[in-house]
């Protein structure tokens, strides 16, 4: 049990999730500045690509909830704001992704956009990528290379208006059964968080695992002091045809493709 000295609640929280205080590092989590485009590649120490930041490693194996795995990469303060990278990075992991897929994918989605079109060998960036004003959409620009990379195929965009409160976004991610990324507006909180829902499962970056999707976690996606507003977009995923035939997935037997593609369904009608 802790007392936040915040607000002066009490909440129960893991020891494993307590780290020392470091008045040097601590930060407002979700107030930093908006990604704009850059002309270079984007650094990103081994510490944040490992998820470790440099803290001692613990048996978090012992303290996992019911049912949830460990998060293989991770970033405790994600001051690089990569949610939607690494989120995407560990649900790649969870399908059983190689490592050349895994570093593939990190390297393109952390490094300069005129070079990521390079690689891609496209003639243009997607408008949807970047805003008018050079604004870098993480999620177009990572939807832009799990099609063009790894033959993902991704759903229409979400019917926002049917995720404005709590308790619709969670019953209709609760029915969908292929993975979603999915970008959260919570009061409270300067920007919104990118997290993938997959299994009942939350996908979060900045957690050391998924965490059970409920209206707790949904609620306070973007933080423990902010309450769930809408989701304001969002996608379904679909990996390649090789990703779903492998062996190491062979348990998972309905991968929502039939409903998604049935106009008359109940998870269709979720999205445009």
């Amino acid at each position: 049990m802790v007392k936040w000295n915040s607000n002066g609640k009490r909440d129960e929280v893991e020891l494993a999730d307590c780290v020392k205080f470091d008045n040097e590092s601590v930060s407002e989590r979700k107030r930093k500045a908006t990604d704009f485009f850059q002309n270079h590649p984007l650094k990103v120490h081994k510490s944040d690509e490992s998820g470790s930041l440099g803290r001692k490693k613990t048996n978090a194996k012992k303290t996992l909830p019911p049912g949830q795995v460990l998060n293989r990469y991770h970033s405790h303060d994600n001051f690089s704001k990569l949610c939607a990278e690494g989120a995407i990075r560990n649900l790649m992991h969870m399908l059983h992704h190689s490592d050349d897929d895994l570093n593939s994918f990190w390297e393109l989605a952390t490094t300069s956009l005129p070079s990521l079109q390079r690689s891609l060998n496209e003639s243009s960036i997607p408008a949807s990528v970047i805003h008018g004003n050079k604004v870098i959409d993480s999620i177009e620009k990572c939807l832009w290379i799990l099609r063009k990379k790894f033959n993902y195929n991704t759903t229409t965009k979400l019917k926002v208006i049917r995720f404005n409160s709590l308790k619709m976004a969670l019953n209709a991610l609760l029915k969908i059964k292929f993975p979603m990324v999915i970008s959260v507006n919570s009061r409270q909180a300067t920007y919104n968080h990118v997290v993938v829902v997959w299994q009942n499962k939350v996908i979060d970056f900045e957690s050391r695992h998924t965490l059970p999707l409920s209206e707790d976690s949904l609620g306070q996606v973007c933080g423990i002091h902010t309450s769930f507003c809408n989701i304001s977009r969002g996608y379904g995923l679909f990996p390649s045809k090789v990703i779903r035939k492998m062996d190491e997935n062979s348990d998972i037997s309905d991968w929502g493709l039939k409903e998604y593609n049935n106009w008359s369904s109940d998870v269709r009608k979720y999205f445009v």
